[in-house]
């Protein structure tokens, strides 16, 4: 049978897992400040799909992308995901962050484009001390969703 059952139920699985306590609420605040939210994913599909869905944020997005959907040459660091999602936030490129928590790959493109790039670095995070490739610094670095939250809102 080998290895690739196993990987097709991992992928198919409808985990059981919710946002880290104050996610909800700071996403929430967001609205409240009329900033329009969007989320680019990468990884399988299905996966995705159902990640998206047990978490129970979806109503709080104005745009979802997944990056599979379009191609897996769409995946991160390359830039048709974000460009994609500017385009339907109808946003432009000077007025767009991402928030992100793996250096090295999550920053590279919207670096280029001109937005706001924000790591942020949350305890338990496997991904937070990954070297970022050439470009590929986040801006700024924070730790706390208040931090994230005057960030984002402040002009």
């Amino acid at each position: 049978a080998g290895i690739a059952p196993l990987v097709e139920v991992y992928r198919c699985h409808r985990p059981r897992i919710g946002p880290c306590r104050g996610v909800r609420d700071f996403l929430t605040a967001l609205r409240r400040r009329h900033k329009r939210l969007g989320v680019i994913s990468d990884g399988y599909l299905p996966a995705q799909r159902l990640k998206l869905q047990a978490l129970r944020l979806e109503g709080l997005f104005d745009a979802v992308i997944f990056t599979e959907e379009i191609g897996r040459e769409a995946w991160k660091p390359s830039a048709v995901g974000f460009e994609r999602m500017r385009r339907r936030l109808g946003v432009p490129s000077r007025r767009c962050a991402y928030v992100a928590d793996n250096p090295a790959k999550d920053f590279v493109a919207p670096n280029r484009l001109g937005w706001l790039t924000v790591q942020w670095r949350r305890s338990g995070q496997i991904h937070a001390d990954n070297p970022p490739p050439s470009g590929g610094a986040p801006q700024r670095i924070v730790r706390t969703g208040p931090q994230l939250l005057a960030l984002l809102t402040n002009p």
